[in-house]
């Protein structure tokens, strides 16, 4: 049978009275409301066709066919509404993230800004409690604590000048436990030949270079003092 007219003959059948035909009936619920007891699967609706219409087997498979498209028609559609909500949830879920991510990152650099700012007053304020208000040389004893931390330590330089005077660093071993005494003396030589060189009325001070033997500062000869004012004159270029 062509396919147009079994849809024919399934209209007509279905348009005519079928007094076999049980329909479902519905049941009531204890709280007054009805409950359908009628198939609730494609299977359970395939065998009710079967059961209350008693179709021919070419219009009833017509039927079950066109039943089945319109289910999956109704399940694709249901499957993209699913998708296409869940598309829309990430989407708005990834938009927060962003937003949220650029929020933080804001954030982030404000309170660099802010550590950096704070980080720079310190800074400037440590310095200026170091040196004098009014001259703005650096205190005495916050000097003195500096030289004596830079002899106390391995150096990679030969030299370091305090003042006019120029030490020649030799292995740190032997200044370590002097570290205080021989920058208390340095400190001292560098302010004796200023003051000399002042009580002269002198247009010229003359500097002096030393290195550390046995824990005590001896003056270099002559010939070394040269090298060591060049030595000392390039490192504080």
């Amino acid at each position: 049978m062509r396919r147009g007219c079994a849809r024919e003959l399934a209209a007509h059948r279905l348009m005519c009275p079928l007094p076999h035909m049980t329909m479902p009936r519905a049941t009531p619920k204890l709280d007054g409301t009805y409950q359908n007891d009628g198939p609730r699967t494609t299977a359970e609706l395939r065998a009710w066709i079967r059961r209350a219409l008693t179709l021919a087997p070419e219009l009833e498979g017509e039927l079950i066919r066109v039943i089945d498209e319109v289910v999956a028609r109704q399940r694709q559609l249901v499957e993209e509404s699913k998708h296409d909500a869940i598309r829309a949830l990430s989407e708005g879920f990834a938009g927060k993230m962003e937003r949220l991510q650029r929020q933080l990152s804001e954030k982030d650099v404000t309170v660099s800004n802010i550590a950096r700012y704070f980080e720079e007053v310190v800074a400037d304020l440590t310095e200026k409690s170091h040196r004098d208000p009014k001259t703005k040389l650096f205190n005495f004893d916050w000097f003195m604590e500096r030289v004596e931390s830079f002899l106390a330590v391995e150096q990679r330089v030969r030299w370091c000048g305090v003042g006019v005077v120029c030490l020649r660093l030799g292995p740190v071993a032997e200044r370590r436990g002097v570290a205080r005494k021989l920058a208390a003396e340095l400190i001292q030589r560098a302010d004796k030949l200023m003051y000399d060189a002042k009580g002269s009325q002198s247009v010229h001070v003359h500097p002096t270079a030393v290195r550390v033997v046995n824990g005590e500062l001896k003056e270099l000869s002559a010939e070394d003092m040269q090298g060591a004012f060049a030595e000392c004159a390039r490192r504080h270029a």
